[in-house]
């Protein structure tokens, strides 16, 4: 797999079985919503309702977002879990759908309640522990793959709800795989990628190293510096706070130095009335500010799997299976260069 990234993200190519090119229709005249490096289309792929995100090209360099659409489109590809959403393939965006010319787009299930925080305002009385517990199993599976797999972008955004109303990990472009038995990656550019979700990031990555005072117990040579495993925990602990409460931790401080010091600071927070008091102790100690001390993601689905009703958590999975849709490649054979596609 790393050969294999590191040959797509080099050469901006990617398997020439990913192309879905004669089976997308774009619906609208405009995009949904946009993320970091993107804007998400409705479209069709023959008859299934399909969401395409598109690369944009006005605020990054060309080159760049290439690397960056096909290292997604790798990784995702890998996935294949009812609680992570599938990715159905590559689509060539024409030139004549807008000015900025042909571009990369990844296709994969259109969600019509959308993203976890727009599916409670519109349905404000579900229940939220089944969600919660989806997220769980989710990142559960992606840490138990070999090597495991960190989502480094665990926020409400990218949780999508099916039809069916579960929830599905989503937004794959800052997920990485680890070395076997190492449980932490460094990487300095990941405290700058980080801080525009700060809300969601561990302290490790906002402050790149925890206080003398507080971790002198802890190795210099096991401190995590960038998105690991345990960072994912922390996250994870936010997003459950966000589904509980309908807003992120700390969101009613305005102003950013003083949301950066409560997070410093670990600042508590009241237990929620809808929230389970075994399941609360967990999310908090998500938050602890040494990342060894946090509980670990199958303890995390344990205890919200026990204190969840599973004849509300388990409902019926919806099907991801599509006729043109490659929703797990086992065999990478590496063909059309997106460079020559888009005339770079």
């Amino acid at each position: 797999l790393e050969a294999l990234l590191t040959i797509c993200t080099t050469f901006g190519i990617f398997p020439s079985s990913f192309a879905l090119n004669g089976s997308i229709s774009v619906e609208g005249g405009s995009s949904h919503v946009g993320g970091s490096f993107g804007d998400v289309w409705k479209g069709r792929l023959r008859d299934t309702p399909v969401a395409i995100k598109v690369m944009r090209v006005a605020l990054y360099k060309r080159e760049k977002i290439i690397q960056v659409f096909s290292r997604e489109a790798i990784i995702w590809s890998r996935f294949t879990h009812q609680n992570i959403i599938p990715f159905y393939g590559v689509y060539f965006w024409p030139p004549k759908l807008d000015d900025y010319g042909e571009r990369i787009a990844l296709v994969s299930p259109w969600m019509e309640f959308g993203n976890a925080m727009q599916y409670l305002d519109s349905h404000p009385h579900v229940e939220r522990d089944p969600l919660v517990l989806d997220i769980a199993r989710g990142l559960l599976y992606l840490h138990r793959l070999k090597p495991p797999f960190i989502h480094g972008d665990l926020k409400g955004n990218n949780i999508l709800i099916t039809p069916a109303g579960r929830a599905c990990l989503s937004d794959f472009g800052l997920s990485k795989g680890m070395p076997d038995h190492a449980w932490y990656q460094t990487g300095g550019s990941d405290s700058t990628q980080a801080m525009g979700n700060v809300l969601f990031s561990a302290p490790e990555i906002i402050f790149g190293e925890l206080d003398d005072d507080l971790d002198q117990s802890v190795s210099s040579a096991c401190r995590p510096r960038g998105r690991s495993i345990l960072s994912d925990v922390y996250s994870f602990g936010c997003v459950a706070h966000e589904i509980f409460t309908g807003r992120p931790r700390f969101s009613e401080i305005d102003i950013p130095f003083q949301r950066i010091m409560a997070i410093q600071r670990n600042e508590r927070f009241p237990q929620p009335t809808n929230v389970n008091v075994l399941v609360w102790e967990l999310i908090e100690r998500c938050w602890n500010r040494i990342p060894e001390e946090r509980p670990t993601t199958e303890e995390i689905f344990q205890v919200i799997e026990d204190a969840t009703d599973t004849d509300t958590a388990i409902g019926d999975s919806a099907s991801w299976t599509c006729d043109d849709a490659p929703l797990q490649q086992k065999t990478f054979n590496i063909g059309r260069s997106m460079s020559t596609a888009l005339h770079t």
